[in-house]
């Protein structure tokens, strides 16, 4: 789904702010109440397929803090599809993944690029 022109718009407002040091982010009164803004979340962040592997950084200082959570689907990355299994059974416990050379594997490069990720954000959040 394409981004709605007013979620752009932010993005560009936040870009700007970061590469000039400077100006006001100002949304659009779109931005809350159009149907296509909603769509997008629905679609791009609220629809979590079932199975889901996460990498939650955290930065603080003086009271305030941002975290970044990535979530990605292993079933995209040819692992099968759990479905509804609870945590402690699910083959993606630490106990039970620990032991899965393939999946240590996966899990070592999605910790990878999370720290990538994290370190990209440091740079923007000041």
């Amino acid at each position: 789904m394409e981004l709605p022109d007013s979620v752009k718009a932010i993005g560009e407002q936040v870009e700007h702010q970061r590469e000039t040091g400077g100006g006001e982010i100002r949304p659009t009164p779109e931005l809350f109440e159009a149907y296509d803004v909603f769509a997008a979340e629905l679609a791009q962040i609220f629809t979590q397929p079932w199975l889901a592997v996460d990498h939650a950084s955290r930065l603080a200082a003086d009271g305030d803090f941002v975290r970044a959570d990535y979530y990605f689907n292993p079933v995209v990355a040819g692992f099968r599809d759990t479905g509804g299994a609870g945590w402690r059974g699910s083959p993606w416990h630490a106990d039970i993944a620990s032991k899965d050379e393939k999946k240590l594997a996966y899990l070592r490069e999605l910790k990878a690029t999370g720290e990538a990720l994290f370190e990209r954000l440091k740079g923007v959040v000041k």
